[in-house]
């Protein structure tokens, strides 16, 4: 099978500025949400996914999941 590789430079901007996913993690054996910008970058810790999503919108952002 060929390989096909792109540049840098034709590639689209596939990040979203106005998009925080919000993922369910364990930390220390207890369950929480982190909130993660759109370039892999973490914002926060919260300890329920309701307060990871409020906290999403209160930044004026759209709050996504990811599984």
């Amino acid at each position: 099978m060929e390989r096909f590789e792109f540049e840098k430079a034709v590639l689209p901007p596939l990040i979203d500025p106005t998009v925080a996913y919000v993922k369910a993690v364990t930390i220390e054996g207890v369950k929480a949400y982190a909130i993660f910008l759109a370039d892999g970058t973490q914002l926060a810790i919260a300890p329920s996914r309701e307060i990871a999503f409020a906290a999403v919108r209160q930044h004026e952002l759209e709050p996504a999941s990811v599984h």
